[in-house]
């Protein structure tokens, strides 16, 4: 290792001089989930509800078809 590597690696790091330390909770909301879009959330959902109804109403036709199908062939 070289001398400045290791005068670095024995360097006591004091922190920043420049500005007080932030509390554990100041720090700690920079990191908290928040919705950067307002709204997304909702739309995603509503998106998804009509999906599964189509999805049904699909599945509901294909029954109906099989049934349909299953009859004329009596």
């Amino acid at each position: 290792m070289s001398e400045t590597e290791e005068k670095l690696v024995e360097h006591h790091y004091e922190g920043v001089l420049r500005h007080p330390r932030a509390s554990e909770e100041s720090r700690a909301a920079q990191f908290a989930p928040f919705s950067a879009l307002n709204g997304y959330e909702q739309a995603i959902r509503m998106a998804a509800k009509r999906h599964e109804a189509r999805y049904e109403r699909s599945l509901e036709n294909e029954e109906q078809e099989r049934i349909d199908h299953d009859v004329s062939s009596l």
